[in-house]
């Protein structure tokens, strides 16, 4: 009895798709990393906010609630921040925030505290949409993934009676969206590097003369042709690379990828000012 071409190919797409979340299996160690990392960033977030809550989130800052209310479609009534007007309103709201993010870092109530982790920054972001960034969105999307990830694993097993040096190993939609959405990041923007700037490697000298994004010291680098070239190579060498590494499925060659990502990020730290990013 022949095998209709309609089942061979279901079956081809569930064993790829089977292979793919395989592939981004994540342990219970690096989801407490992980956990530990995004509330440290939350925080940080809160804090480079926090500097004038006055102006960018009050009624008697630059922005108004009612010139927000007429930027947005809809959802105004899900944003706490778009309904308080005092100083002290918001500065319970990130008070709450901030609560919430300390318990996501200590591995406290986590899923509970993610839920309003992101509830409170989306509404946030909303507040003023003129302050937000492609970093503020990945956040956001970090913490919607985050959901559904058992980030307080290793909580359950020490209850359990398990070693607390015990791993063990998670595949899921969940692991295989969040490791997607890093590696998106990275892969889609090196995709879209395809000007003659990157051909010629003179990208990184042409970034470092904006001084918005550039820090002071980075001046000194702009003699430096030859070097700035192989920078900016690197840089588009190890965002194709890297996201590609964490599919591998391969300790080894995953935690590379990771590898190449914080060395890149650090990069980004000490010659640009990209905020949250």
């Amino acid at each position: 009895m022949s095998v209709s071409m309609p089942s061979v190919n279901q079956r081809a797409l569930k064993a790829l798709w089977s292979g793919m979340v395989s592939a981004t299996a994540l342990d219970t160690r690096s989801l407490v990393r992980f956990r530990i990392g995004l509330g440290l960033v939350l925080l940080v977030d809160l804090a480079l906010r926090a500097g004038d809550l006055g102006a960018h989130y009050t009624q008697a800052g630059i922005l108004p609630l009612d010139q927000v209310t007429s930027l947005l479609q809809s959802g105004s009534w899900f944003a706490p921040h778009l309904h308080i007007e005092s100083l002290t309103g918001v500065i319970g709201c990130f008070a709450a925030a901030g609560l919430a993010a300390f318990c996501i870092l200590i591995g406290f109530q986590t899923r509970g505290m993610i839920v309003l982790s992101w509830w409170l920054l989306h509404s946030l972001q909303l507040r003023n949409p003129y302050l937000n960034h492609a970093g503020d969105k990945v956040l956001i999307l970090m913490l919607f993934w985050s959901f559904f990830l058992p980030l307080d694993q290793n909580k359950r097993n020490q209850k359990k009676g398990a070693s607390p040096d015990r791993s063990e190993t998670m595949a899921s939609i969940a692991t295989f969206a969040i490791t997607f959405q890093l590696a998106s990041v990275y892969l889609l923007g090196a995709l879209r590097k395809t000007g003659e700037m990157w051909r010629e490697g003179t990208a990184v000298w042409y970034v470092l003369q904006i001084d918005q994004y550039a820090r002071p010291w980075t001046r000194a680098l702009l003699d430096h042709t030859e070097l700035l070239k192989v920078l900016t190579w690197t840089t588009l060498g190890i965002e194709i690379l890297a996201p590609l590494l964490l599919f591998t499925g391969l300790s080894r060659w995953r935690a590379l990828g990771v590898g190449l990502l914080v060395l890149l990020q650090v990069g980004f730290l000490v010659t640009l000012e990209l905020g949250l990013f």
